[in-house]
C-alpha cells in the first residue's frame, strides 16, 4: 500500500461521513455512511484518492480495471484514464439493481479478450455486490485483486471472496455506531431514505 499523505483519513471523513437513517442495500439498518461521491466535485482529494489508488493497482500489473456500480465507476474511469489501461463498465439492470452486468457488448467483448484485471470499489463492507462481480461469468479468473478507499467492514462475520482485498483506510465502521463515537464529530446530516448506503 502507499504512503498516504497526512490527514487523509480525516479529509476522508470530513468530505463523506454522513450521519444517515436508513437501510444499506443488503437491508441492514443504519444509522450512518461513507459517501464518496461527494469527493467527484472535490477536486483536490479526488486527485488525491486516485494517485493513492493509482499506485496500488499497479501493484497487481493490470491490463484492465473495472468499477462496481456505482461507486466504483467514477473510480475505475479516472484509474483507466491515470494509468493508461482499459476501462471495463458495468452497470445495474433491474428495477431493483441488484442484478451487474456490461454497460454494452463493446465492454463485455474488451473484458474477454484481456486476461488480468483490478475490480475498484469506493466502500467494502460485506462484500456481496464484490462478490456479484466477481461472480460474472465472464470475470471468473480475470480479476487479480480488489482495491478500494474504504473497508469498513467486519472481517470476521462477512463473506469471503478468492481474490485478496486492500484498502487505503481499513478501519470497521459498524453499521450502527454508538452515540459516544468519536467519528460524528465528522458527520452531516443526510435526508432519511430507504436506498443504498455504505
Amino acid at each position: 500500500m502507499s504512503t498516504l499523505n497526512p490527514g487523509f483519513r480525516e479529509r476522508l471523513l470530513q468530505n463523506c461521513f454522513d450521519q444517515y437513517e436508513g437501510n444499506f442495500r443488503n437491508g441492514d439498518p443504519a444509522n450512518n455512511k461513507l459517501d464518496f461521491e461527494k469527493i467527484k466535485s472535490n477536486w483536490p482529494l479526488r486527485h488525491e484518492v486516485i494517485r493513492h489508488l493509482g499506485r496500488s493497482v499497479l501493484l497487481h500489473n493490470p491490463k484492465f480495471v473495472v468499477g462496481v456500480p456505482d461507486g466504483g465507476t467514477w473510480i475505475a474511469e479516472d484509474l483507466a484514464r491515470k494509468l493508461d489501461i482499459v476501462h471495463i463498465e458495468l452497470s445495474k439492470h433491474n428495477v431493483s439493481k441488484d442484478i451487474v452486468g456490461f454497460a454494452s457488448a463493446h465492454n463485455r467483448v474488451n473484458c474477454l479478450r484481456l486476461d488480468r484485471g483490478v475490480l475498484v470499489e469506493d466502500v467494502l463492507r460485506t462484500l456481496t455486490s464484490t462478490a456479484g462481480v466477481l461472480n460474472m461469468p465472464e470475470m471468473k479468473g480475470r480479476i487479480v485483486a480488489v482495491e478500494a478507499i474504504w473497508d469498513r467492514g467486519d472481517p470476521v462475520s462477512r463473506q469471503k471472496i478468492a481474490v485478496g482485498q486492500n484498502a487505503l483506510i481499513v478501519e470497521h465502521i459498524p453499521a450502527q455506531l454508538a452515540p459516544n463515537s468519536d467519528l460524528w464529530q465528522y458527520a452531516s446530516v443526510q435526508e432519511s431514505t430507504i436506498r443504498q448506503g455504505n
